[in-house]
Parts: structure tokens; sequence; C-alpha cells
């Protein structure tokens, strides 16, 4: 599995399992189906701008990112049935709700996928 960087952070692991999203089907599965997510697990969809968490049994954190991988927006604890998007964003990072911290996580922060 691939790790979760924050190159803005000292190069802390914010996801030590990170799945990518990249076909069609993947994207639009997304998270559905689960029913929680581990500490340490994240899902990178790429191409991806908006989303929406129906049909889904818990919260999610939502990060927004642009082409070079810089955070756009963050928004946490996105309830069931909600939907969420960020203009100009490229790809998206879920994590299960709570788990994004100021102090890991801000916009602006550069991100890199290693692993």
């Amino acid at each position: 599995m691939a790790q979760l960087i924050n190159t803005s952070k000292d190069n802390r692991v914010i996801a030590d399992n990170l799945s990518i999203a990249e076909t069609f089907i993947d994207r639009g599965v997304g998270l559905l189906g689960k029913k929680t997510m581990q500490s340490g697990e994240a899902l990178w969809i790429k191409n991806c701008f908006d989303v929406h968490t129906f049909f889904m049994s818990f919260p999610i954190d939502v990060v927004f990112l642009d082409k070079e991988m810089k955070v756009k927006d963050v928004r946490k604890n996105l309830r069931p049935w909600r939907m969420a998007f960020s203009p100009g964003s490229n790809s998206v990072i879920e994590f299960f709700g709570g788990t994004v911290k100021d102090e890991h996580l801000t916009v602006g922060d550069q991100l890199n996928v290693g692993g």
C-alpha cells in the first residue's frame, strides 16, 4: 500500500494505508459498502472535484487537492447523505470522519504519495 505524506509538515505520514481509485468504476464506488475505516486508512480518488456520502454509514473527512497535490480545501465530518465540492480541484482524499486534524493537515500544505 502507498503512504500519504505531508511534505509541508516535516514529512509527516498522514495515511499509511492509502488506496487509489483511478478507474471509472473504482471512483464511482469509492467507500460505498464499507462499514468503517481503520486508523491510517484513506482513499485517493483521482480526477475528482466532488464527493457524496449517499448510502454511507459513517462521516468522512474530505481533502481536495489541486493537480500539484496541494491542499485546496478540507471538509471535516461530512455526514451521510451530504455532498461537497471544490471547483478547480483535481483529486480528493477521503478519511474516516475526525481523522484530519489542523496540526497535521491544512489548506496550502503540499502532499506526496510514496511507498
